[in-house]
């Protein structure tokens, strides 16, 4: 993998492990990049299209009022300026963007996050698009110090949790409104694809 960390610039008001946030991911032998999300207004609209409809947000959504077109457009932007928060859009080279894939809960001093994934776009589901997004996201945190990783999945998202036992996990359930599968993810026993070499771009 192309050692990319070292020479990054340090960004004013985020701890180290958070500076990846600010960079578009790719894969130079894959078909993936990872875009941060941004004020642009096609961005907000597919994340919006994406989350109201219903077949998508059944495997994450934890209410009704989480399909209000206002409460995402607040949530996105929202994730745009928290610092704990880290959220691209998986652009890919024959489907254009399909989704996004993120990391919450970031805890720079522990190094550990809560990996999410929504692949929004209906038509590239069973591709492998998600697992290979994952994997992009993991090997770029990775490499600016992430230690651990845990995904918390509603019990019913069957795709996903088949997608987060082809990591080295330890697992559990947890119950709040819904049911979830937990997983964590200790970085040190996971290594990216062996293909996988990353750029980081500004």
């Amino acid at each position: 993998m192309n050692e990319q960390k070292e020479g990054l610039p340090q960004i004013e008001g985020y701890p180290s492990v958070l500076r990846f946030k600010t960079y578009t991911i790719i894969d130079r032998n894959g078909p993936l990049q990872l875009v941060p999300i941004s004020l642009d207004a096609g961005q907000i609209a597919r994340s919006i299209q994406w989350e109201l409809d219903s077949e998508v947000a059944k495997y994450y959504s934890m209410s009704p009022f989480d399909s209000v077109p206002a409460i995402i457009e607040k949530n996105y932007l929202q994730a745009i300026h928290d610092k704990d928060e880290a959220r691209f859009e998986i652009v890919h080279s024959d489907f254009g963007p399909v989704g996004h894939v993120f990391l919450s809960r970031v805890n720079p001093f522990q190094k550990n996050a809560l990996v999410g994934i929504m692949v929004g776009e209906k038509s590239v589901w069973r591709k492998g698009i998600g697992k290979q997004a994952v994997d992009v996201l993991l090997a770029g945190v990775k490499k600016f110090g992430m230690k651990t990783i845990e995904a918390k999945i509603h019990i019913d998202n069957e795709p996903s949790i088949r997608l987060f036992r082809t990591y080295p996990v330890t697992t559990w359930r947890q119950k709040y409104i819904r049911e979830y599968v937990c997983f964590r993810i200790p970085l040190s026993h996971w290594n990216p694809p062996e293909s996988m070499e990353l750029d980081f771009i500004s």
